[in-house]
């Protein structure tokens, strides 16, 4: 309603005066990864308020310093929010890709495959905008075999089913776009790798001693899931 709404801007604009204290303190300080993360949460509350020319210049900025500093994952992340939030919404799709672009090439340079994954299903997702099918369905196969190596190498199984829980939403995202295209076998492996993945992780925190015979049945079933996805399911 309109009192939320209100509400909703007044605490924006208390994020805002936050923020512009940050900093004028950071500024002061000469402290350029302080003055990025400031300038990062000031174009962000003016995102929120609805003034994007200027949340825009402030993500310049912050794109600014922390090119000086060397801090490419932070200019990753300030690419990637500006073509989502900025550029997407509003539908102007070529900045939205050239800003994706230069998120990925950020990430790329130090090796963080799992905002690669993701930024590449951002792509895909542009890409399916624009009525651009094929594109799509090749970054989706990308961005998710990306983030299913991450995924893989995680160890722990907490950290596994952790990570999985963050990225579910890109398997789903991924499965709605083949569906609505009339691609269903295609959306059938990213809904079936998404089940999977999940079930396996269950069966290893159930600590169910496949290997020992207890249940052939269900061990039999694990050899060939395991088999599947060891075999590429997102590519064609």
């Amino acid at each position: 309603g309109l009192l939320a709404g209100g509400e909703a801007v007044a605490q924006y604009g208390r994020s805002l005066a936050r923020a512009e204290e940050a900093l004028a303190l950071a500024a002061e300080m000469k402290e350029k990864e302080w003055e990025g993360l400031a300038l990062h949460d000031r174009g962000l509350a003016l995102a929120l308020l609805g003034r994007e020319r200027e949340g825009l210049a402030a993500f310049d900025r912050a794109l600014g310093l922390w090119g000086q500093i060397g801090d490419l994952q932070s200019a990753g992340f300030a690419h990637r929010f500006a073509a989502r939030q900025f550029h997407e919404t509003a539908g102007r799709f070529d900045e939205a890709l050239s800003s994706y672009d230069r998120a990925l090439q950020a990430f790329g340079k130090i090796g963080d495959a799992e905002s690669e994954g993701i930024t590449l299903t951002d792509k895909a997702r542009v890409n399916a905008s624009r009525g651009r099918t094929e594109d799509a369905a090749r970054l989706y196969d990308e961005g998710l075999a990306k983030l299913e190596g991450v995924r893989t190498k995680a160890g722990f199984l907490e950290f596994r089913k952790a990570f999985m829980g963050k990225i579910y939403d890109r398997y789903e995202e991924a499965a709605v776009f083949a569906l609505g295209q009339g691609f269903s076998e295609r959306a059938f492996r990213y809904a079936e790798s998404m089940k999977a993945r999940t079930f396996l992780d269950q069966l290893a925190e159930s600590r169910v001693e496949l290997e020992k015979g207890i249940d052939p049945d269900l061990k039999k079933r694990q050899s060939g899931l395991n088999f599947r996805l060891k075999k590429k399911p997102f590519m064609k």
